[in-house]
C-alpha cells in the first residue's frame, strides 16, 4: 500500500468527521482544520490557515476559553469543557470542546451543541410553566377537598404540560422521548417517529426495552435506576428501528420531578455516520500505525490487530518501541519508523515473534499542512510468503 494513499485516507477520515478538528501551533497559528471546524468557525479554511487565533478573532486572548487553551499549550494538560463563543458579527454559539496537547501545540475537537443548549433552555421554561400550572390546580383542588376531582385535574394538568412541550419539541431534529422511570413511553416527538419508524400511538404502547437488541435488554433497568439516582446519564448504545435495522445512538437521559412524580426526558442522536467512519478504519486490511516525532504511538487500527489479539486504539501514547515489542514485532519494524523520520519511505519485512507470521510493511513521514514533519505512519500486511 502506497504511503500517499494512507495519508490521503487519514486526511479524508479527519475531513469527513462530524466533530470539528483543529491544530494550533505554539505561536497560536492555525496549522490544520477539517471541514467541520471551518463551518463551526464560520470562516473558510484558507482564511484561517497560517494566521493566529488573535488575528482571526480579536479579543479572544481575554476570554476564559483562551486561558484553558493557554494551560494546555504551556502546562501540557488536557481540558474538556463547554464554551459559549461570540463571533465577530455578534452572534453566539455553544460548543463542547476537548483540548489536548500535541507535539505541534494543541489539538481542539469540537461539537456544536448550540441547538442542544437552546432545547435545554426551552425545556426549563416549559417545565417551570408546567409546575406553575400544576401548583395552581393543586391549590384549587385542596380548597374543594375532593380527592377524585384532584386526581382528574392532575391528569388534565399533566396532559396540558405535555401538549405545551410537544408544540416546541416536535420541531427538534433529535428524537425526544418522555418516559416513566420504568421505561414506558409517555411522549415521542415527530423526529422520534421518523427516526424509528413507529407512530406516536404505537410508542405510547411500548417500553424502552423494545428499542434494544435482545442482549441489551437486561441492563436497561440498571440504567434507568442510575438516572433516578444521579439525575442525568449519557451513554452510547445501539437501538433497533421498526424494520429491524441497527442504529448507533448517543442517548442523554435527564430526570424531571413534578407533583405527579418523576419522569425521564431522553434526547437521542443518531450517529450512524460517525460509527461508520470508525468502522471503516478498523476494518482496513493489515495494521495501521502512526507515531509523533518522538516516536510515541498516536494511532493503532486495522483488521490485522484482531489476528494478534488486540483492539484498535490500544496503547496510544506509549513509546512505539515498547508497543511494537508488546505485539511481537522486532527491531526491523522499529528501524523502518526511525528511518522514516529522515523523510524517506522505508519498506521492510518482519516476522511476528508471537505468531511466527511474516509481514510486509512500509513506513513513511507524516507532514502537517505547512509541510513540516510531525511524525511517521506505517502499514503492515500479512505476507503469503513464509507462513508456518
Amino acid at each position: 500500500m502506497a504511503m500517499p494513499d494512507v495519508e490521503e485516507r487519514l486526511r479524508s477520515a479527519l475531513d469527513n468527521m462530524l466533530e470539528g478538528c483543529q491544530i494550533i501551533d505554539r505561536r497560536w497559528r492555525y496549522v490544520y482544520l477539517n471541514d467541520a471546524a471551518a463551518r463551526q468557525g464560520r470562516r473558510p479554511k484558507a482564511d484561517l490557515l497560517g494566521h493566529t487565533m488573535m488575528e482571526m478573532y480579536p479579543g479572544i486572548e481575554k476570554t476564559e476559553l483562551f486561558e484553558k487553551l493557554r494551560e494546555s499549550m504551556i502546562e501540557r494538560v488536557s481540558h474538556h469543557l463547554e464554551n459559549e463563543f461570540v463571533f465577530p458579527d455578534g452572534s453566539r454559539g455553544w460548543f463542547e470542546l476537548r483540548v489536548q496537547p500535541v507535539p505541534e501545540g494543541i489539538l481542539i475537537l469540537s461539537v456544536d451543541i448550540t441547538e442542544h443548549k437552546r432545547l435545554d433552555e426551552e425545556m426549563k421554561k416549559y417545565r417551570q410553566r408546567l409546575e406553575d400550572v400544576v401548583a395552581r390546580r393543586t391549590a384549587e383542588i385542596a380548597e374543594a377537598n375532593a380527592r377524585l376531582t384532584e386526581q382528574l385535574a392532575e391528569r388534565a394538568s399533566a396532559q396540558e404540560g405535555l401538549s405545551l412541550r410537544a408544540a416546541i419539541l416536535d420541531n427538534a431534529r433529535e428524537a425526544i422521548f418522555l418516559i416513566t422511570t420504568g421505561g414506558d413511553f409517555l411522549y415521542a416527538n415527530e423526529a422520534a417517529c421518523k427516526t424509528y419508524g413507529f407512530s406516536h400511538d404505537e410508542f405510547l404502547r411500548m417500553n424502552l426495552r423494545q428499542l434494544l437488541r435482545p442482549q441489551d435488554e437486561a441492563v436497561i433497568r440498571a440504567r434507568l435506576e442510575e438516572v433516578t439516582l444521579t439525575g442525568r446519564l449519557e451513554v452510547e448504545w445501539v437501538h433497533l428501528r421498526r424494520d429491524g435495522s441497527l442504529m448507533p445512538v448517543q442517548v442523554r437521559h435527564s430526570l424531571i420531578c413534578t407533583p405527579q412524580g418523576e419522569f425521564i426526558v431522553s434526547v437521542i442522536r443518531d450517529f450512524t455516520r460517525e460509527s461508520l467512519l470508525r468502522s471503516v478504519l478498523e476494518q482496513m486490511p493489515g495494521i495501521l500505525l502512526s507515531a509523533d516525532a518522538q516516536l510515541r504511538l498516536t494511532l493503532s487500527t486495522g483488521a490485522g490487530l484482531q489476528a494478534i489479539g488486540l483492539k484498535p486504539g490500544n496503547g496510544s501514547g506509549v513509546a512505539l518501541s515498547d508497543y511494537l515489542e508488546s505485539i511481537g514485532f522486532g527491531n526491523a519494524a522499529l528501524a523502518a519508523f526511525e528511518n522514516a523520520l529522515d523523510g524517506s519511505i522505508v519498506p521492510y519485512k518482519v516476522r511476528n515473534q508471537k505468531h511466527q507470521r511474516l509481514y510486509e510493511g512500509s513506513a513513511g513521514p507524516l507532514h502537517d499542512a505547512r509541510g513540516e514533519l510531525v511524525g511517521v505512519v506505517g502499514v503492515m500486511l500479512e505476507s503469503a510468503e513464509g507462513q508456518p
